[in-house]
């Protein structure tokens, strides 16, 4: 869905080698365009420095140094702080009616220009203690827009998944971004394993991009973000790919990480996948659960091998990495067992009515199952990933008061 600033204010133009190397653009304030949680569909206002303002506000600062038209690798740097950015959002919201929350934010020149990251630059090298950014490693549990950029806004179909998650609303990451109240910079990209599979950027793939991009960022200190890594689920489910493979890869990323100066490290383990509809449901096409199952059990045990080996390496050399891994299949365990405890109903179906598994789904607009009347009540989204309300739980918890966001106030310095 798109829409323009004003014929005169500017010519809708494509993102251009012209304007990679300008130094401003304007702000994107999305939110979701209904209330109904089985509803995907999104819109936007431009920000605006006060609700009384009438032409979006310019956002001063330097492109990523990347000349390519409508390129998804870009991002913009400025010096205001997300808070302000966040408040540009509200005004325009103010001045035009909107009562939805915002979802998201990008930098976007024109109406037909791709959505970038804001990257709010740390303005000087004394900065206070405490994480002060989240930055984000992993595969479609994680991704947030990432795909969907680089596939020009086709994948997954925002008729049917919400603007560039693979679910219907925000993704765990997100959730716990904002309870935290930090910044969410995402490399998590759909489809990624731990190795690179296609042209999809695995775990080192994704840290190396980030440190490409680090170089940009004025006064950043690593030190001082928080990185989380949560992948193996396509390794296994979709690609076959061993369990000793994803825990190399793994390692690989982590101890790369780590030199570059990363010192607040959160690792996920694998959640029960072999319970998703994919596998359980009464169209499944699946006969190896217990296989997936075996090797999940295997790769979480491997998981905290691998913390512990690493935590253990490093404090030999006297460098001291807050590294640990949280158990979201537990989590998950929990709210597949006892589901009502969480105000869910179904954890067999997937909320669309989608009877095969195919990459192709995801480039299509799907009907709503007819007894899914309210998303929240699912565990499933789509047949492999979960609803935004189960995402939430995963994130915060349901009162706000658990999940990751817990589990990071209890062992990380905010």
């Amino acid at each position: 869905m798109y829409k323009s600033i004003s014929a005169g204010v500017f010519c809708l133009l494509s993102f251009s080698a012209t304007e990679a190397f300008a130094d401003t653009t304007f702000l994107r304030c999305f939110y979701k365009a209904s209330t109904d949680t089985t509803n995907t569909d999104f819109d936007y206002e431009w920000g605006l420095k006060s609700s009384s303002s009438f032409f979006p506000t310019t956002i001063k600062g330097q492109w990523w140094n990347n000349a390519i038209m409508n390129d998804p690798a870009n991002m913009f740097y400025t010096d205001l702080p997300q808070s302000t950015l966040k408040t540009y959002c509200q005004n325009a919201f103010t001045k035009k009616g909107v009562t939805q929350p915002l979802m998201w934010m990008a930098a976007g020149s024109t109406s037909a220009s791709l959505n970038y990251t804001i990257w709010s630059n740390d303005l000087s090298a004394s900065q206070p203690n405490g994480i002060s950014k989240l930055i984000v490693f992993g595969d479609s549990a994680s991704d947030n827009q990432n795909l969907y950029s680089g596939t020009q806004q086709l994948m997954p179909y925002h008729g049917s998944w919400f603007l560039g998650h693979f679910t219907n609303g925000r993704v765990w990451n997100e959730y716990l971004a904002d309870n935290l109240n930090i910044p969410n910079y995402n490399w998590a990209v759909a489809g990624a394993a731990a190795d690179d599979y296609l042209v999809i950027p695995g775990l080192e793939g994704q840290v190396d991009s980030y440190l490409g991009y680090m170089q940009s960022a004025p006064n950043y200190q690593p030190e001082k973000s928080l990185f989380t890594m949560f992948i193996g689920g396509n390794d296994l489910v979709n690609y076959e790919r061993s369990v000793a493979s994803i825990l190399a890869n793994e390692r690989a990323a982590l101890i790369k990480l780590i030199d570059s100066g990363a010192r607040n490290i959160l690792v996920l383990n694998l959640p029960a996948f072999d319970r998703a509809p994919v596998f359980v449901d009464s169209n499944s096409e699946r006969d190896d659960a217990d296989t997936i199952r075996s090797q999940i059990l295997e790769l979480n045990s491997g998981l905290v091998a691998l913390v512990s080996e690493l935590k253990t390496q490093y404090a030999a050399q006297n460098i001291n990495v807050n590294l640990h891994l949280y158990d979201v299949k537990s989590q998950v365990d929990a709210m597949l067992n006892n589901p009502a405890a969480y105000g869910k109903s179904n954890v067999t179906e997937s909320c669309l009515e989608l009877n095969n598994q195919s990459s192709a789904n995801y480039l299509m607009d799907h009907a709503r199952r007819p007894h899914c009347t309210d998303a929240d009540s699912f565990v499933f989204w789509d047949r492999l990933h979960p609803t935004t309300h189960a995402h939430k739980i995963i994130g915060e918890g349901l009162s706000g008061q658990g999940g990751v966001a817990a589990f990071v106030r209890a062992h990380y310095p905010l």
